[in-house]
């Protein structure tokens, strides 16, 4: 379907549009654990001499980290605001780890995607 008529569809239709939502929210959920991954456990980065790899260093992205933070904890990490951390924010973070470590289960369960093979 082109993409015009997809935002026509889902202008229009209220169901197409409640899907819609609900397939951005999961998507959006991936992209949140997948760059709170790379903030815990970073990433390697080639490093090489002369021209030739000679080796790697594993590169954190403290930056997603702290935009994490910020948004999950606003009351301790938000700009212009202390404080000790509020019940709210101990709760999300407590959603948080346990939305991680269910989506982490749920991956090792149902095992590689054979569908991305080429």
């Amino acid at each position: 379907m082109p993409r015009r008529s997809a935002y026509r569809l889902k202008a229009r239709d209220a169901e197409f549009a409640a899907d819609w939502a609900a397939a951005m929210d999961d998507s959006l959920d991936d992209l949140e654990f997948a760059l709170r991954q790379r903030a815990l456990a970073g990433t390697e980065k080639p490093v090489f001499y002369a021209g030739k790899p000679v080796g790697a260093v594993k590169a954190y992205a403290d930056s997603v980290g702290m935009f994490l933070l910020k948004a999950h904890r606003p009351g301790r990490y938000a700009e212009g605001e202390a404080g000790p951390p509020t019940a709210e924010d101990e709760a999300a973070a407590a959603r948080d780890r346990l939305r991680a470590v269910l989506d982490a289960m749920g991956e090792r369960l149902a095992g590689p995607d054979d569908d991305d093979t080429p």
